[in-house]
């Protein structure tokens, strides 16, 4: 991953292209951290795709609820998901 924190951040979507929340990568293999009230707002549950894009360069990505990084939402705040494709070069 580059030293340009910005490239790491990106803008989770709902279903109408709408940006619902943020979300930040956290390694090189496509691990994500987001929030999970933001995913609650997409009715969004592990296992589930979430359509997102980079925020630094407008690419689209799609990931998937990580189930062992999701936590009860009125218990944890932190969600994981993972890429389904390459970090995008940029």
């Amino acid at each position: 991953m580059s030293g340009d924190f910005k490239a790491g951040i990106i803008r989770i979507l709902r279903m109408d292209g709408k940006t619902v929340g943020t979300g930040f990568v956290l390694t090189d293999d496509g691990i994500i951290a987001t929030y999970v009230p933001t995913l609650s707002k997409r009715c969004s549950r592990p296992g589930d795709k979430v359509h997102l894009v980079f925020h630094h360069t407008d690419i689209k990505a799609t990931a998937t609820v990580e189930p062992d990084g999701w936590r009860d939402p009125n218990r944890r705040d932190i969600a994981i998901l993972r890429l389904e494709t390459p970090l995008p070069a940029e």
